[in-house]
């Protein structure tokens, strides 16, 4: 095998799919990456037999074939490549590597013992501009569980009913949810659960433009946009009934500067409890303060903030990590929090944007949880 292409070429393509190297314990090849030549493009191709992703790109091929490469060593040498031409060759499993004044060799592996890739699925078809998927990941990743206990809830559901395209993530303690219209009737009651890291893969490898192609069976997705295809178990879909966990119609509103918030919610976070990440909200006409305790060495933080509400008195425990992870992804200028009763759960918003909503836990008072104790 041989071939020319710029140093470009193996950065996008070894940072596209390096994520999806397998364990040895499963295989012992898949922890390496397998590059091959067809026609005028390359490919970069790496499972770990759950996930599968490839990149491929036009290039010069002299001399079609293929070759597996150790991850670590290829990823730091493409890594630190001079900026230039390329030129890749190898003879059974010896390789050569020339660019510019460098020149570099090492041993490789025969790809035909590498997993074949599956570029194709039998299933429903839709399609997506890559932007708004990522978009949708983007602000819906960050709820999932990384609980082991609780794997049902280690993806993103994507949903297909009433003409919308609904992308939810919850971790039981909060839920965030991005919707979208969809003239596509053929694939409403359509659902499926994609497993956190086949998103993180998405959202970190996409291509900035183009139309996402997603192929989804009853076990399988499949996901090709530009030089990129991702191939994907999907998770048993026990999914809870997210629909029914999120609150309607909101007693009072408090409408805020989102900066200011995250600012507040930050500054007070540093004096407040590592264990538990309790800050305390409380809400009265016009003003929020925020304050928070840390008790091993005798730390408090408060802030007060001029704000748009006119509701009764209100005192909120929340998270406050899971406030940031929110206020860091909306791009709003001002946030809603729509509101109940102390007890139930907030939903918080962009100021103006309707397609998504936050869902947010309160955390329990002290005697509330000692009462479930006895």
């Amino acid at each position: 095998m041989k071939f020319r292409c710029p140093r470009e070429v193996w950065v996008r393509g070894i940072s596209a799919v390096q994520n999806a190297v397998g364990s040895p314990i499963s295989n012992p090849i898949v922890e390496n990456i397998l590059v091959s030549c067809e026609g005028q493009k390359v490919s970069f191709f790496a499972t770990n037999l759950t996930l599968a992703i490839r990149c491929e790109r036009e290039v010069d091929v002299e001399e079609e074939g293929s070759i597996v490469l150790p991850t670590k060593v290829i990823i730091g040498l493409v890594r630190d490549l001079p900026v230039g031409e390329v030129t890749f060759e190898c003879s059974e499993t010896d390789v050569v590597i020339r660019c510019g004044r460098f020149h570099g060799k090492m041993k490789g592996q025969l790809g035909e013992q590498f997993p074949p890739f599956m570029p194709s699925i039998e299933g429903k078809t839709w399609s997506i501009p890559a932007e708004t998927l990522r978009g949708a990941i983007r602000r819906t990743i960050f709820a999932t569980s990384t609980e082991k206990s609780r794997f049902e809830l280690d993806g993103i559901k994507i949903d297909f009913r009433e003409g919308k395209t609904f992308f939810v993530a919850t971790d039981g303690r909060r839920l965030a949810q991005v919707a979208y219209d969809n003239a596509d009737s053929s694939i409403d009651s359509l659902g499926c659960l994609i497993p956190t890291k086949t998103m993180a893969e998405l959202l970190s490898s996409l291509p900035e433009e183009g139309e996402a192609q997603v192929v989804a069976s009853e076990r399988r997705v499949l996901v090709t946009c530009g030089d990129l295809t991702v191939a994907s178990n999907l998770l048993t879909d026990k999914f809870p009934p997210y629909e029914k966990i999120i609150p309607k119609d909101a007693r009072f509103t408090a409408t805020i500067s989102r900066e200011s918030l995250l600012d507040m919610v930050k500054r007070v976070s540093d004096l407040a409890d590592l264990e538990t990440s309790l800050v305390i909200l409380e809400l009265d006409k016009g003003t929020l303060r925020i304050h928070g305790e840390r008790a091993e060495v005798g730390g408090r933080g408060e802030e007060d903030l001029e704000v748009e509400y006119d509701g009764d008195p209100m005192e909120l425990r929340y998270n406050y990590r899971f406030l940031i992870d929110v206020l860091k992804i909306l791009d709003t200028e001002k946030v809603m929090i729509e509101l109940w009763d102390e007890s139930r759960p907030g939903v918080l918003r962009g100021l103006g944007t309707e397609n998504y909503l936050y869902v947010l836990m309160p955390m329990r008072r002290p005697e509330e949880s000692d009462r479930e104790s006895e």
